[in-house]
């Protein structure tokens, strides 16, 4: 083939467009070398819809780019042809929308220190989308990916990112394939930029052109990767000439030296057919593209303008006459009317011209000053809560404080209540309706002002898609915590059908941002009445008998209302004020007996998470159920004669009750008999217990099924062992421990693991981070009934990773569980308690991992257990390959990408999350170190949070985040004041 033929092969199948190439994938690495000659970039991007956007590796623009996605880059920290002084007045006057940053700076002597500072002084304040500096494809250690990861750690969260952007140049495509998806398994939460690649020399122009369609189909078929650019848009003869093109020859470049390509000779040889589809493909692709951009374009306009539209909507529509007052701590029963626009869940009518989107935040705590910063700039806002009419009047103080608005709600589901709050609010300007999410209405809001808000996630599908169409506002977004995802079937649907907030969130950030003090001061004035009436009504709403009942065991129930509480609503119980005593249990409100039994929580109160009020106090201090609650609840929900008033909402989801990427802290600890536990004397922790000697076989909480007669023949408790194989390791570097586990638990042989813990409160916390290594479900089993999701994992014999608490004896109903491996992560203190942990059907491995600390400190008790258990050590080569610190050792990528994992801003919430659990764990309940100050337990904590997860402060360790802070409640709660002035404490708010 003539050396004309291949460099027109090249440009073919450069231009051969995929499908998704239109969306804009597809770019040109323009060098700089191509100004002023007989190149023309446009004979590339020539309209065709393949080639979308370009960068040269600086911030001027090229000649004949006038029509082009040009994408500036700031190749250098500073320098003549792109000084960084210029950078943002460039970037607004050539209108970019990207920016890309440093040229491969982990060979140019860059550190990943110095870029961070640089990044966060320069690159943050441009209001575009951004790409941290690009990297080769080196695997030297420090250089590469290694860099990147370096590069964010050194960031701690401070540097604002769209994108990854890596380097690649090799010999095949499967090197290339292989170093796409391994940049996407470190960095799995970014997209992806490959602004560079191609082959090195001596490739050919045949190997060329099949090395590039092959890269080309599968970067178009990759949703993680965004952009990406070919090396080079060149000529031979300058790539020849100039260094930085050399190494991968002259059978990368799409041009002939004669200026000419063969873009045309291309589409003369495409068949009709394949010309007129990607002519149809490009025109829909454009037609999608302008309706999101015009409804983008609108919806700013109208988001921080004081345009208003107070035309009245059409009569208002009643919702019947259930009998439901704000007493009522139950979810309420609306009347409903189901739009018949409704065919199917799944889908958002057509007739609707909007829409909805969603903005998620990272803490909880700011979702009202998000939806307080919205409703500034609005004209009409009907705004749903997740809660019922009972905590609708906190929600109306804290609106009224911070909005200068018209604040209107209702007091019960009545129809003259009702009609009431709704012609108060339609004569009003600039008013807000505040409703529980479970009344619907046809109630349409008018003009471009007009929105409709959720506070939190929609319950489901169903039930945002009829507020959507019954009102049919011009602008509807829901605002919800990050990591609060209760319903994960729910939040797919809302996720698929909703779609990012459109354009710059951060004028509604700044708003949010000005609002939240305002918003926290109201917070601790409102009363504590107001709190703990929403307080309830989150337990009943989310209980077995509300309206977003979650199937969540108790004590997973009673944290998320105490977190709710605590941190959201900034709950101080006035009983403790002035309180010196630390042995207290969170400053939590008395719930009624009453109230306890109708929503199960029995267990709670009994781990301590639930304050039951005494029954023969006669305080009065929180208002109980009406008796008649449960008679009314029952017949509302289990006749059908109220059908056409109630909501066509579906069967409770079965959900996973663990809540893996949430924390659930199981607080131990009793108030000075303040509480009157709901527990026998065998289930309750004994004296010795209390005082940190940790528990004995004597608090069993299956003391009833578990006894000293012979069980069945399927007991776990006889079952033998004969054959199971025991050992332990020794664990040399604490951070080795997890990525040992999920090593363990990963193997091919291996379907379903069990593994024993002694925090696993704090390690339920890690859960959502783990699943990035372990390619299997992973649940929680903790005392009582298994949950209805782990229940039927197990049934259905699926591979899986289960947790258990290490101080209590396997869970009765595991006993027919059959379980290939067991794991203990620390020694239980007690070789009964192993023994029972390891008479589970069907195991085949017992591994007891120990850490160097563990055996330093405890060691002369831990070795005769051991050998008393018959667990014996591992042999020495495989203890060395486990700790071998290089890419040698057994657990290098289970090391490798739990270090990444650990330091993507999601992990550093559930980090978080770890190490408040893990301070409970040590300075309250039956675990309580009693001789332990607040400054003990913090520095401990603070060690043990960076040697196992990597985040504190100081390079030893090489942590990858800084430290994890807690909320002024927490330390109040626990009385951490000394530590926070000490400096060892952050709290942050």
């Amino acid at each position: 083939m003539s050396s004309m033929s291949k460099v027109a092969t090249l440009a073919l199948a450069f231009l051969a467009a995929a499908p998704s190439a239109l969306a804009g994938k597809r770019g040109l690495a323009w060098p700089w070398y191509n100004e002023n000659t007989n190149l023309d970039p446009t004979k590339l991007a020539n309209g065709n819809g393949n080639v979308q956007w370009m960068y040269n590796w600086e911030t001027w623009r090229p000649a004949k780019t006038t029509n082009m996605n040009w994408v500036g880059m700031q190749r250098c920290l500073d320098c003549d042809s792109s000084p960084i002084s210029q950078l943002k007045t460039r970037a607004a006057q050539q209108g970019w929308n990207t920016v890309l940053t440093l040229n491969e700076p982990d060979i140019n002597g860059i550190s990943a220190g110095t870029a961070a500072n640089w990044y966060i002084q320069y690159i943050n304040p441009l209001q575009i989308k951004k790409a941290i500096p690009s990297v080769t494809s080196s695997t030297t250690p420090g250089q590469g990916l290694d860099w990147t990861a370096a590069f964010i750690s050194a960031c701690g969260g401070r540097c604002y990112f769209d994108y990854i952007n890596i380097h690649w140049y090799g010999s095949n495509f499967a090197q290339f394939q292989s170093h796409v998806q391994n940049a996407h398994n470190r960095f799995p939460n970014y997209q992806l930029i490959i602004s560079e690649f191609a082959l090195v020399n001596p490739a050919t122009r045949d190997q060329q052109v099949a090395f590039l369609k092959s890269a080309m189909s599968f970067l178009d078929g990759a949703s993680y990767v965004t952009y990406y650019a070919v090396f080079g848009a060149s000529s031979p003869s300058k790539i020849s000439a100039n260094t930085g093109g050399g190494e991968v020859g002259t059978g990368s470049s799409l041009y002939n030296d004669d200026g000419s390509l063969s873009a045309n000779v291309g589409m003369d040889n495409m068949s009709r057919a394949d010309g007129l589809l990607k002519l149809a493909l490009a025109a829909a692709d454009l037609a999608k593209s302008a309706a999101v951009l015009s409804e983008a374009a609108q919806i700013m306009a109208n988001m921080f303008s004081n345009e208003t539209d107070n035309a009245y909507g059409e009569s208002l529509k009643g919702l019947g006459e259930i009998g439901v007052s704000k007493d009522n701590i139950d979810e309420p029963v609306m009347d409903v009317e189901p739009s018949s626009r409704v065919a199917n869940r799944s889908e958002i009518d057509t007739e609707n011209p909007v829409r909805p989107y969603h903005i998620l935040v990272d803490y909880e705590t700011d979702v009202l000053a998000y939806a307080c910063a919205l409703m500034q700039n609005s004209n009409k806002t009907i705004c749903y809560t997740q809660h019922s009419v009972s905590a609708l009047p906190l929600y109306e103080t804290l609106f009224r404080a911070v909005n200068p608005k018209s604040v209107y709600t209702i007091e019960n589901t009545t129809q003259e209540e009702l009609d009431r709050a709704y012609s108060s609010f339609f004569s009003a300007d600039n008013s807000v309706l505040l409703l529980p999410e479970t009344i619907y209405s046809n109630i349409e809001l008018p003009g471009s002002g007009s929105w409709v808000i959720h506070v939190g996630w929609p319950v489901d599908m169903l039930n945002y898609i009829q507020h959507i169409q019954g009102h049919k506002a011009f602008n509807n977004v829901f605002i919800a915590h990050s990591d609060d995802s209760r319903n994960r079937d729910s939040v797919a649907d809302l996720m698929r059908q909703s779609s990012p907030w459109p354009g710059n969130l951060d004028p509604i950030r700044e708003a949010a941002s000005v609002l939240r003090p305002t918003l926290k001061q109201s917070l601790l004035e409102a009363s504590i009445e107001l709190k703990e009436n929403a307080y309830l009504d989150y337990i009943a709403c989310h209980g077995p008998h509300g309206h977003r009942n979650c199937s969540w065991e108790a004590n997973l129930l009673a944290y998320h209302a105490n977190l709710y509480l605590l941190d959201v609503l900034q709950y101080m119980n006035p009983e403790n004020d002035g309180t010196e005593e630390i042995e207290m249990m969170l400053s939590l409100p008395e719930i009624s007996p009453e109230f306890v039994t109708r929503h199960g929580l029995e267990q709670a109160v009994r781990d301590g998470v639930i304050r039951i009020k005494e029954v023969d106090s006669g305080l009065n201090h929180l208002s109980t159920l009406p008796e008649e609650y449960g008679a009314v609840l029952e017949s509302e929900t289990e006749t059908d004669a109220l059908d056409e008033h109630l909501p066509q909402l579906r069967p409770p989801q079965e959900v996973h009750s663990t809540s893996s990427d949430l924390l659930d802290p199981k607080l131990q600890s009793q108030g000075a008999g303040t509480s009157r536990p709901l527990s026998s004397p065998e289930t309750m922790p004994t004296k010795s217990q209390r005082q940190g000697q940790g528990p004995s076989l004597e608090f069993n909480p299956w003391a009833q099924s578990i006894d000293n007669t012979q069980p069945p023949a399927d007991s776990c408790s006889i079952v033998s062992q004969s054959t199971l194989v025991r050992e332990y390791l020794i664990i040399e570097a604490e951070f080795d421990i997890i990525p040992t586990v999920c090593h363990l638990a990963r193997q091919g042989s291996v379907s379903r693991t069990i593994c024993f813990v002694k925090c696993l409160n704090a390690i339920e916390a890690l859960i959502e981070s783990m699943k990035k290594i372990v390619p299997k479900p992973i649940h929680v089993v903790r005392v009582g009934s298994l949950t209805k999701p782990v229940k039927k994992a197990l049934q259905s014999g699926s591979e899986c990773l289960v947790f258990s608490d290490m101080y209590y004896h396997v869970n009765p109903e595991l006993s027919n569980e059959g379980f290939d491996s067991v794991i203990h992560v620390g020694w239980p203190d007690n070789d009964n308690v192993y023994t029972n942990h390891t008479q589970l059907r069907e195991l085949d491995t017992s591994h007891v991992i120990l850490s160097r600390k563990e055996l330093n400190e405890n060691g002369p008790l831990i070795f005769p257990e051991l050998q008393r258990a018959g667990v014996l050590p591992i042999d020495p080569a495989t203890k060395r390959d486990f700790n071998r610190q290089t890419e040698l050792s057994t657990i290098s990528s289970e090391r490798a990408l739990w270090r990444e994992t650990l330091a993507s801003v999601v992990s550093a919430m559930h980090v978080r999350s770890y190490y408040m659990a893990w301070i409970i764990h040590h300075y309250s309940g039956i675990h309580k170190k009693q001789e332990w100050t607040s400054i003990d337990v913090v520095n401990n904590a603070n060690r043990h949070v960076k040697e196992v997860l990597l985040h504190g402060y100081g390079r030893q360790g090489n942590p990858v985040r800084g430290r994890p802070a807690v909320t002024a409640g927490y330390v109040a709660h626990f009385k951490l004041e000394d530590a926070v002035v000490a400096g060892i404490l952050n709290a942050r708010g």
